[in-house]
Order: C-alpha cells, then structure tokens, then sequence
C-alpha cells in the first residue's frame, strides 16, 4: 500500500528514508538546527527504529512523533523535487494535511490501458487532485510502510 497525503493542493506518495538523497541528509542537521530543534539525521534513524519497532498505538504516542511526521513531509517533498528547507517544508497548520486512503484503483495492475498506449505514469510524485477527507497525521515508518506492500 502506498502511503500518500495531500498539502497545498498537491498529493504526495511517501518515500523511505533511504531515498532521501545525501545531500538532504547533509543539509538536515543545519536546517533543524536553524530552527531551534537539536535533532540530528543520526537522531531520525534511531527514531524511525524505534517506532518501527513499536506498534501503532505505541508509535503514535512517541515523544518525537511530531518531528517524524515532519521529517516525513520534508523528505517526501523532496524526493518529489520541491525545493523546500525543512522549516519551510513544515511551516503550515496542521488542518491542512490531508492523509489519502489507497483506493482499488491506485493500485498496480487495477488499471486499463489504452490499446497501444504506451504512456508511463508521471515521474513526479506530486500532482493536482480535490480535496478529499481528513485521515489520522501520524505518518507509519518507512519500515513500517515497506511491511505493509
């Protein structure tokens, strides 16, 4: 299942940390640090781990849960080519993210080509949609994410 969210009219899949290219994670310590917070890139895998490792409930409730969901917009925002730093990347209300339930016909292989159609699906992983239904903000870990495809 591909997670996926909606903010500033644009829809998101969520990527792993590990697709963060190195350079962001170069730039993350500087850009957190910018804004007060004394979170490090080393900081995020141990707490991707331990939500990972802790069920739903357990991760929902973890004490940097707030900066995981923020480190998740950031990261996915720039694997979608948004050139955003993170302040900018989480400097909106709450209200205005949107998680998107995966629907039947999202999924690979729900869809019916064209006879002849040889058109790829966008390469961006951001796109233009309606607004759709609030879901819960407290995005699973990349871990947790790849157990559920």
């Amino acid at each position: 299942m591909a997670l996926r969210f909606r903010l500033d009219g644009k829809v998101y899949s969520v990527g792993a940390l590990e697709d963060v290219s190195l350079r962001d994670v170069m730039l993350f310590n500087t850009q957190a640090a910018d804004m007060g917070l004394a979170a490090t890139w080393a900081d995020v895998e141990r707490i991707a781990e331990e939500m990972s490792a802790a069920d739903k409930d357990e991760a929902e409730k973890h004490p940097d849960a707030l900066l995981m969901l923020g480190v998740t917009i950031w990261a996915t925002r720039r694997i979608a080519g948004d050139e955003v730093t993170f302040g900018d990347a989480v400097d909106f209300p709450l209200s205005a993210l949107v998680w998107l339930p995966d629907t039947e016909d999202r999924k690979p292989g729900k869809g019916k080509a064209r006879k002849g159609s040889k058109s790829k699906p966008k390469a961006s992983a951001a796109a233009d949609v309606p607004p759709e239904p609030s879901a819960s903000t407290i995005p699973p870990t990349s871990e947790q994410q790849s157990s559920s495809e």
